[in-house]
């Protein structure tokens, strides 16, 4: 619509103007969160509410009861995704706790084999234990950290920078030294032991070092911090 300016009331004009101002200023801020946790909690503070204040809406019992039945089939879903996180995230782990305590039986032998004078590079090849030949410098080579809060702790990921692992360190809630954690032999992990003394949060810092034939070698990665 055309607004003609010599046509209309000073005032109203100013009104329009002022109007068309605070349109364009407005914020759209929405109102439902991205987080998974705060979703469901979302979710289950609406389906009390609406209980509330759903008579002063004008709503019928079996509208508000719709609308509690579609929040909490939303919290069904997002417990029942989250349970499966857990018990995968516990399956991973045991795998790969089980993967480094074979590993541990084979490397020893596997030297051995290949200090053996009747080993050829045939049988290596056979046996699928000779490594590409990648140049890796022992004092320098250095890996990056990431961490990331999941349901069952902290998620732990490093880069292998062709190594064979990494030892993770960690210093969480008042210690002051770093101790070490665990061994990874596939950069991703799961720290799952619960915050010091019982507390809601706690700051925990990490760092690894890589490992060649189970032996740390070069740099510690730069620290890394979660608020867990």
């Amino acid at each position: 619509m055309k607004i003609n300016l010599f046509h209309i009331p000073l005032t109203e004009f100013k009104n329009k103007i002022n109007l068309k101002t605070k349109i364009k200023k407005m914020d759209h801020k929405p109102y439902f969160p991205t987080a998974i946790a705060s979703e469901r909690e979302w979710f289950v503070n609406y389906k009390a509410q609406i209980a509330i204040d759903g008579p002063d809406l004008g709503m019928t019992l079996l509208q508000i009861e719709a609308e509690q039945a579609a929040c909490q089939a939303a919290i069904d879903e997002i417990d029942t995704a989250v349970t499966a996180q857990t018990a995968a995230e516990a399956a991973n782990a045991k795998r790969n706790k089980m993967i480094l305590d074979q590993l541990a039986i084979l490397r020893p032998a596997i030297r051995t084999h290949k200090a053996y004078t009747g080993y050829t590079p045939a049988i290596g090849k056979g046996l699928k234990i000779i490594g590409s030949e990648i140049t890796i410098d022992p004092l320098t080579v250095k890996t990056t950290m990431t961490l990331a809060k999941v349901p069952s702790g902290v998620d732990l990921k490093f880069l292998l920078e062709n190594c064979e692992g990494g030892n993770i360190y960690s210093r969480r809630g008042k210690e002051t030294t770093f101790t070490y954690l665990k061994t990874l032999i596939h950069p991703h992990g799961i720290d799952t032991r619960a915050n010091l003394d019982g507390a809601a949060t706690e700051v925990r810092d990490y760092y690894t070092l890589l490992l060649i034939n189970d032996l740390e070698v070069g740099i510690p990665s730069n620290v890394t911090t979660i608020n867990n």
